[in-house]
């Protein structure tokens, strides 16, 4: 058995508007407050009260304008927290005496680095030297 969709907020204000002016009429009202005393006697919910419909929408609103600044916020702190561990990662990175592989990063990105080509005898001859 398939569910029914839930019909939306607004158009349930439309119909139950619809409803309160056939309730006026006095053969179409008889009809409608049997049939909806028949449905609230087997458990069915029966909305035909626009006034609780707007209230309803507007409680809903509400919510959803408060959840959009509790994401806002929760977004903020994410990219602070995000900047934040970028920086300490940064210093900690100097810190642990790799200096040198940071400027080679930096000047890799600026465009200022230049590549040297070196035998190996003359890298040895460097190396002794430290």
């Amino acid at each position: 058995m398939k569910k029914k969709r839930k019909v939306s907020k607004v158009k349930e204000l439309e119909e139950a508007k619809k409803l309160d002016d056939m309730k006026k009429d006095p053969e179409e009202g008889k009809k409608f407050l049997w049939k909806a005393a028949t449905s609230r006697a087997a458990g069915i919910k029966v909305h035909d009260n626009p006034k609780l419909i707007k209230e309803s929408i507007k409680k809903d609103k509400k919510r959803h304008e408060k959840n959009v600044g509790k994401w806002k916020e929760r977004v903020e702190s994410r990219d602070k927290r995000w900047e934040f561990l970028v920086v300490v990662e940064v210093h900690q990175f100097i810190e642990d005496e790799c200096k040198h592989q940071l400027a080679a990063r930096l000047a890799a990105s600026v465009g200022a680095c230049v590549e040297v080509n070196v035998s190996d005898e003359q890298l040895a001859i460097l190396l002794s030297k430290l």
